[in-house]
């Protein structure tokens, strides 16, 4: 369940926050030196409702007369605040990001700060500008690396602190890419600091997001290695995308990186073929009901090589480039890791089947709601009699002896085409791919503690939502398979799958166009 707004090149810095008994989504939008700040509002975080754009490129000169980037609005005393990046010269030396900011009493009329842009990069903590040496997009060639701001209250003060992605000076310039620090007491004059946090791992660090729960303090941020050199994440199989880090001692840290650090999967590169994308990108927390937090973030819908969307039900998706999908509730672990998990508003989208039955092959059994398979030479299939374009498809899984069994979607036959979803106990991850293809599409790092795992699939067109025992593992989109039977999958390994449920989309849900 995702929403997009068809004719446009995509949509970038998506921002939400709840005010006047609403939510209110920010979004910077068209080509890049025409970019505008879109205004939408919705009620249930499921339907929006377009406003008037509030905010443009600025004036031939001006600090922000080239284009917009990423932005964040907060409130106080009854004023909004919209903070941004601008950015003066599209190319060559001298090029800047700053940190400008609009202010508004009524969320439709904005006007730009006098003294605009409030925040810049300084020497003494920041490097001047991205050197040649570390150059790895010629678009950032000299240019001053100082973007994306979130403003949050420090509690521990009563000030307000400013992050934005910046390059720390006096750091290798390959692995200086850090958050920046200002300080303010009324959002308008702000004082710069050293880094709040300069892992020394990433040559660039954007779209910071910084939050409070349950007594501990959470850090989100993009990063991807096009910038630079390859990243050494926590997990082997996702090296780009929205990674995280907490605190238990404060805003200030020091900042701890969790077991897992990957906060969405859907980033997989596979190095000999030189394919590299990010699917889920620009993480940002809104607070809701209670003051829990959930977290929204955009999905590139364009297709990956071999994917070609033409012809199929979504080549609409392909052509956005970037649609919303619905938010994800946040939940945090005794150990800091985060879990993002369905959306519960999906229930009302989804009409629920009778478990899908079936004439089971050579080397499986189905009696009492329990389907075994057995194949330790190969892979086999057990496809049933549902069949799934757009819906939920969810099982439990005990591998109880062997490498590898899964869930299948999509699939024709038990020769392909088709998806497949698998737990593989040997590599220790969770694996989408195609059913007569070798090589998986994505993969995510798992642990196998035996026993039974679930595994939750959320299928809605093109996008894929990939859940094990609850938790967003993988984003991903795939065009080319558009609707087949579901079924169950061994690969030399035996395995039992129960507790299967099986639901589709109801017709006439709604696509919520931006």
């Amino acid at each position: 369940m995702f929403w997009h707004t068809p004719g446009l090149p995509g949509l970038h810095g998506v921002v939400i926050g709840q005010f006047k008994d609403e939510y209110h989504l920010f979004t910077t939008k068209g080509d890049i030196e025409r970019r505008t700040i879109q205004h939408s509002v919705s009620r249930d975080l499921v339907r929006w409702e377009n406003r008037p754009d509030i905010l443009g490129v600025g004036r031939k000169g001006d600090f922000d007369g080239f284009t917009l980037y990423d932005l964040q609005v907060i409130e106080h005393d009854g004023v909004y605040y919209l903070f941004y990046t601008g950015l003066d010269l599209p190319t060559g030396p001298g090029q800047r990001q700053a940190i400008g900011l609009a202010t508004s009493t009524d969320l439709i009329r904005w006007t730009r700060h006098a003294t605009t842009p409030v925040l810049e990069g300084d020497p003494h903590y920041y490097e001047p500008f991205v050197p040649d040496e570390a150059t790895y997009q010629e678009k950032d060639r000299r240019r001053q690396w100082f973007r994306d701001p979130w403003v949050m209250r420090d509690p521990a003060t009563g000030r307000f602190g400013m992050a934005v992605g910046a390059r720390a000076a006096g750091v290798h310039p390959d692995i200086n890419g850090c958050f920046a620090w200002a300080e303010s007491d009324d959002l308008l004059h702000w004082e710069p600091k050293p880094p709040l946090f300069c892992p020394r791992r990433f040559h660039t660090m954007e779209c910071p997001v910084l939050f409070e729960e349950g007594g501990r303090f959470y850090m989100f941020w993009l990063t991807h290695p096009e910038w630079g050199a390859p990243l050494i994440t926590t997990d082997p199989w996702q090296r780009a995308g929205d990674f995280y880090a907490f605190s238990d001692e404060g805003l200030h840290g020091p900042w701890q990186t969790p077991k897992d650090e990957v906060l969405i999967g859907g980033a997989y590169d596979l190095p000999d073929r030189n394919i590299r994308r990010m699917r889920a990108m620009v993480a940002r927390t809104i607070v809701g009901v209670r003051g829990r937090h959930s977290v929204s973030y955009h999905l590139n819908t364009r297709p990956s090589r071999g994917d070609d969307a033409a012809g199929t039900p979504w080549e609409s998706f392909a052509r956005a480039a970037t649609v919303m999908p619905l938010v994800k509730p946040l939940h945090t672990r005794p150990d800091g890791d985060i879990e993002l998990r369905p959306n519960p508003a999906m229930e009302g989208f989804l009409t629920r089947h009778d478990a899908p039955e079936g004439a089971p092959p050579a080397g499986w059994t189905r009696a009492d709601g329990l389907w075994r398979g057995k194949n330790f030479t190969s892979a086999s299939l057990c496809l049933t009699d549902a069949a799934m374009e757009s819906g939920l498809f969810a099982a439990q899984v005990r591998l109880t002896r062997g490498l590898r069994a899964g869930m299948v979607l999509r699939a024709r036959e038990a020769a392909g085409p088709g998806l497949r979803v698998v737990l593989d106990r040997n590599l220790g991850c969770v694996e989408f791919g195609l059913l007569n293809a070798p090589e998986p599409l994505d993969r995510r790092r798992w642990t196998p503690r035996g026993g039974w795992v679930e595994l939750r699939v959320i299928a809605h067109g093109p996008s894929l939502e990939i859940y094990c025992d609850g938790k967003l593992m993988l984003h991903d989109v795939r065009y080319r398979e558009v609707r087949g039977r579901l079924g169950f999958i061994v690969d030399q390994a035996e395995a039992e799958f129960r507790a299967v449920d099986f639901r589709t989309l109801k017709d006439g849900t709604p696509l919520l166009q931006g």
